[in-house]
């Protein structure tokens, strides 16, 4: 029998085994064997029910055994019918006669019916018990594999954050400067008197030293002497490196985004969780990038190290960090490890002024104080290096060794950059006195140095000067590393030329390295060159160098321009002939591109970060003319050919700046690194390569065109004067939308370019009412001051107010491509979105302006009062009932009042009843929702008036009497419509109501599926729904708590309830949102009436007919978000008439 049939069978028995215990039971004066049969009955039902539990747990040994029992349970019981047939008069009694004739036959039969059902029991018992324990293990196997099911998932959503955070390769830079590091060098720090206090029990320690002073092997040295020393789980070690080379690395921002990550990946993911809602759910609500401000990230750091009892952090090379604001980034991390902090920090640099006004009073190691140790270091330098990488040292006799090491060491000022650099020189000699003449004429410090070199390149000819010139400008001045093989095409870019001056194309990468000799550092292993050391880019920029005959050479000015000097590459380039003739139609004609011009990646990737570079490098003062936006614009030329070579460019652009060739099986396949996406780029994630390689369109606003890739990162990244410059140039682009970005004034808003946005309203006079879809704001058409208010701009809002910014637009349409999303209040209403964004000086403003403090939603028909609620905005509350707002709106039935029970927000609750808000004009209340508040002072007044709706149903034939009495006082033409009226009047409606009560688990990728679904709708042939009321007991899983919000808020939901009609397929509308931060349900009532609701549920209730059914959908909006339903009402309102 399978398990179905067993389930199905054993109601049955059941059954069978109550009747004849109820027979029996009521038998008058039943012998003996009936009672004792009754009692085999009752131990039987109570076994058949444990069975009936525990049927789908057995294995199919199991279920067969209790097959057989049950079939002998059947068998039995089916006996115990004929008996029961004997019996079955109501009148039966036991007499003396009836007694008689029992004892000879009846008594037999019931003790044998008595026996079998006893065994039968007694068979069942230990199958019973094996089921059971079989049960209980089956559940510990689920239970565990949920427990692991969950712990994978949250270690996820933690990963997913550390990858959010963009952190450095801090392990790949670690290895490859241990790998540079002597053994038995470096040891005597860890004797030093100053970094055993740090140690012990110091909270900061800064070791300083000039370039080439070794600072970075000593920063490697103390990160793996800590991790060694650290094997306890109460300590932690984090590190990162600066490095002039990673642009990236050189932002603060990104060195403390690397130290967040990396502890976070320690950190428990289920404390994660708990601790760190708001990180996760602002990636995942808001689109950001990551976190930008120190201060935050400060903040965070304080709050993850919180588990640890020693947190050590090791950063190096703060001096290659950009110098702007460096001085206050460095205070911050010095303020990190205060007294009471359980940081202890490491850090490295050169004594810059900026640094030491820093640092000048925390506990130092100079390395200008530590010179002997130092030079015992660099002589086992110089020893390793003689007998590894310079070999050819390693064959000279001993003697000279001996001099080499001796007059290195005398000359090397603690630098063991200066002697690496004499090394390799030393290793080009080819006689034993070259070596003499060297040594005799070492170069004294590292620009003496580095001049030789460029002496020796000068000697190789004047190709081998242009192309050495060339690669150190390129490896100054790029956005990122370049690989060999883009350096070797780009020492042949020119200005005034359309493809590559091939004279200056050297044999091979090797060769080029070889031009370039120390000055450059080559990793064979990622193909990546850079320059060898820091002091080299100073060395291009000094004015030792400029001072000398190479200077018209290798001199770079300035920052400004070398930008400069490199887009005017970046467009030469651009203009090349073999771009004109449209995008690759194939993967092996995109690949033959790539490996006839490996620098395309980078060029079409980075054109723009040198643009804006090269105004936001260029000083007020320059002298230099604007720079000649013409050379772009020539780009974009309406031509055909200037049109396919922008979509050749685009085809690059748009998928990402790494692609490696891939060979398998003799084929070539591209492998497509993807960007995310950022502020910078604009990247459409999920198409497909070769969709674009085949010329495809990706899905864009309609009304791009392709001078919008050239604009948009410019105005999006560039400053002011880069957007003034180029809207004089195109004018046409000052009202133009640029992809879901809206207007350069939008986007100028919402990144914060308040000095761009003050040009463009002064200067361009650009219009404030212009509204425009926006991808931060889901795609919605919002305008500049909703934008203005979401990101907290007071003073933007007061210009574009004194500039005729209305403050109420008209909702658009809603994209029919997002179709999930609910448009926002504030889009519309500009001083509902400052309450909902809690922006109480914008709200000020608004008010002051003369904006309504009594503003309604057109779309959801909330107050700006409900919407502060909403929010848990008190000081916004505070500003409105001030202003003189109604205390008690309603919206959708519901007072503010009503949302601060919800939300269980005392401190709102208090506030409103203080200013006259009353609960009897609230909604009705289920009183277990009101527990919490048992200790309040108002909670007494609750039980008063918060009394439950009696609602009760109102029968259609009550009405029809009402309507026929009313037609008989009634004997005109507009009888029906007067009668109607009245009806509707009186609320006299028929009531029904529906309701489901069971738990359900909705996620995010559970299907759209009704919980509760009303039989068919009757009533009258036009717009039969007067009311309808909708009562749901449900809670949000507990995702992203914030703290300070322990009531729960309706805020930052991800759960809630939407309603649907059959007579209008696909459109929904929201009902109810469940509160955040709490697990325990709660009950809500919504009422959506004919008159009173918004106009958008008038327009839904109207579309309702006759026959129509009303649902209601549980839905959960974002990953691990869960929708706990309990139950759902509703009551509908229909007019018969």
């Amino acid at each position: 029998m399978d398990p179905v049939s067993l389930l199905t069978g054993i109601p049955d028995l059941i059954e069978r085994c109550i009747q004849a215990y109820d027979f029996f039971q009521g038998i008058k004066n039943a012998p003996k064997a009936c009672s004792e049969l009754m009692e085999e009955l009752r131990v039987a039902r109570e076994r058949l029910q444990e069975i009936q539990k525990c049927v789908n747990g057995g294995d199919d040994k199991e279920q067969e055994q209790l097959s057989a029992s049950l079939r002998n349970y059947k068998t039995t019981l089916v006996k115990l019918d004929s008996v029961l047939k004997v019996y079955g008069d109501p009148k039966f009694e036991f007499n003396i006669k009836r007694r008689v004739k029992w004892t000879w036959s009846g008594e037999k039969k019931i003790k044998a019916l008595r026996d079998d059902i006893k065994q039968n029991s007694g068979n069942l018992q230990p199958l019973l018990v094996k089921m059971a324990k079989d049960i209980d293990d089956m559940k510990k196997r689920q239970q565990e594999a949920d427990a692991k099911k969950a712990a994978k998932e949250l270690a996820e959503r933690l990963q997913n954050i550390v990858k959010w955070l963009e952190p450095l390769n801090s392990e790949a830079k670690l290895q490859g400067v241990r790998e540079r590091r002597q053994l038995e060098t470096c040891e005597w720090l860890r004797e030093h008197d100053q970094f055993v206090l740090w140690y012990s029990s110091g909270s900061f320690l800064w070791l300083n030293g000039i370039p080439g002073n070794g600072k970075t092997i000593l920063a490697s040295f103390v990160i793996d002497h800590l991790r060694e020393k650290v094997t306890s789980g109460e300590e932690i070690v984090l590190f990162a490196f600066a490095d002039f080379q990673d642009v990236r690395s050189t932002d603060v921002v990104v060195l403390l985004r690397t130290l967040l990550a990396r502890i976070l990946e320690c950190y428990k993911p289920e404390n994660f969780v708990k601790d760190f809602g708001e990180l996760e759910m602002s990636m995942h609500q808001h689109h950001t990038d990551p976190p930008k401000s120190v201060s935050y990230l400060i903040q965070l750091l304080r709050k993850v190290s919180a588990p640890w009892k020693r947190v050590f952090i090791v950063l190096d090379a703060l001096d290659e960090c950009a110098p702007e604001n460096r001085r206050e980034y460095i205070a911050a991390i010095r303020e990190l490890a205060s007294a009471r902090s359980n940081f202890s920090i490491f850090v490295t640099s050169r004594g810059e002024q900026d640094i030491l006004d820093v640092l000048s009073h925390v506990p130092t190691i100079s390395l200008r104080d530590e010179t002997q140790r130092v030079q015992d270091d660099i002589q086992r330098f110089i020893e390793d290096r003689m007998n590894t990488s310079y070999l050819p040292l390693a064959r000279v006799r001993e003697p000279v060794r001996t001099r080499i090491t001796s007059t290195l060491l005398e000359k090397s000022k603690g630098m063991f950059r200066l002697v690496d650099c004499q090394l390799q020189s030393l290793a080009k000699a080819k006689f034993e006195s070259d070596i003499d003449e060297i040594l005799q004429n070492l170069p004294a410090d590292l620009n003496s140095m580095y001049e030789r070199i460029l002496q020796s390149v000068k000697g190789e000819g004047q190709r081998a000067v242009k192309i050495v010139q060339r690669t150190l400008w390129w490896l100054v001045g790029s956005h990122r590393q370049l690989r060999l093989a883009e350096l070797v095409e780009a020492v042949m870019v020119e200005t005034g030329r359309d493809s590559p001056n091939r004279d200056l194309k050297p044999l091979s990468g090797e060769h080029l390295l070889e031009m370039c000799s120390s000055l450059v550092r080559y990793d064979a292993e990622t193909d990546i060159v850079v320059l060898s050391h820091a002091s080299v880019q100073d060395f291009l920029f000094s004015d030792y160098l400029k001072r000398t005959a190479h200077h018209s050479n290798y001199h770079i000015p300035s920052f400004s321009f070398l930008h400069r000097h490199t887009t005017d590459l970046i467009s030469a380039y651009l203009h090349y002939e073999d771009f004109q003739n449209g995008p690759c139609r194939t993967e092996q004609d995109l690949l033959k591109r790539l490996e006839e011009h490996p620098l395309l990646v980078y060029v079409v990737s980075n054109w723009d970060v040198h643009t804006v570079k090269m105004y936001e490098t260029r000083p007020d003062s320059e002298s230099e003319e604007p720079p000649d936006f013409d050379v772009f614009l020539t780009l974009f030329d309406n031509l055909e050919k200037d049109l396919l070579a922008q979509r050749s460019r685009r085809q690059l652009s748009y998928f990402g700046t790494d692609l490696r060739d891939v060979t398998k099986d003799g084929s070539s396949k591209l492998e497509w690194q993807s960007l995310s996406f950022s502020s910078s780029k604009i990247i459409y994630l999920g198409t497909e390569v070769l969709k674009t390689i085949r010329g495809e369109t990706c899905q864009i606003p309609p009304s791009v065109e392709e001078l919008d890739y050239m604009v948009y990162p410019l105005v999006s990244e560039g400053p002011a004067s880069l957007v003034r410059d180029l809207l004089h140039k195109l004018p046409e682009f000052k009202e133009h939308p640029l992809f879901y970005f809206g207007t350069p004034l939008m986007i100028s808003i919402s990144t914060g370019k308040l000095d761009t946005v003050k040009m463009l309203l002064q200067e361009f006079h650009v219009d404030v009412n212009n509204r425009a879809q926006h991808y931060h704001c889901n795609y919605e058409v919002v305008s500049p001051i909703f934008l203005a208010t979401k990101y907290g701009h007071v003073e933007v809002v007061k210009q574009l107010l004194d500039c005729g910014s209305a403050t109420v637009f008209p909702p658009e349409p809603h994209p029919q491509s997002f179709p999930e999303h609910v448009p926002e209040d504030g889009h519309s209403d500009i001083i509902i979105g400052a309450a909902d964004h809690g922006r109480v000086d914008i709200l000020k403003a608004l008010l002051g302006h003369g904006v309504d403090v009594n503003t309604r939603s057109s779309i959801s028909g909330d107050t700006v009062l409900h919407t502060a609620i909403r929010y848990g905005r008190i000081d916004s509350v505070k500003v409105l009932v001030d202003a003189g707002c109604d205390i008690s709106p309603r919206s959708k039935g519901k007072t503010p009042l009503d949302f601060a029970l919800n939300q269980r927000s005392s401190d709102l609750i208090r506030y409103l009843l203080e200013k006259g808000a009353s609960f009897d004009q609230c909604l009705p209340q289920n009183f277990e929702d009101l527990e919490w508040a048992a200790g309040e002072l108002w909670y007494p007044e609750t039980r008063q008036n918060l009394s439950i709706l009696d609602g009760g149903p109102k029968l259609q034939q009550d009405i029809e009497k009402i309507a026929r009495l009313l037609e008989k006082r009634l004997s005109t033409s507009q009888a029906p419509g007067i009668i109607r009226a009245i009806l509707d009047f009186a609320e006299l409606w028929i009531v029904n109501s529906f309701e489901r009560h069971e738990h359900v688990n909705v996620r995010d990728d559970s299907p759209r599926e009704p919980y509760i679904s009303t039989p068919p709708i009757a009533g009258s042939p036009e717009n039969p729904v007067r009311r309808i009321i909708f009562t749901t007991l449900s809670h949000g899983k507990k995702e992203w708590i914030l703290k300070g919000h322990a009531g729960g808020l309706y805020s930052d939901s991800y759960t809630w309830f939407e309603a649907g009609v059959e007579s209008s397929p696909g459109i929904f509308m929201r009902i109810q949102d469940n509160v955040t931060a709490d697990l325990q349900s709660r009950t809500h009532v919504n009422v959506w009436d004919y008159q009173d609701a918004p106009s958008s549920i008038k327009e839904w209730m109207a579309k309702i007919k006759p026959g129509d059914t009303i649902s209601v959908y549980p839905r959960a909006g974002i990953p691990y978000s869960t929708n706990y339903v309990e139950s759902i009402k509703i009551t509908v309102y229909t007019s018969y008439i």
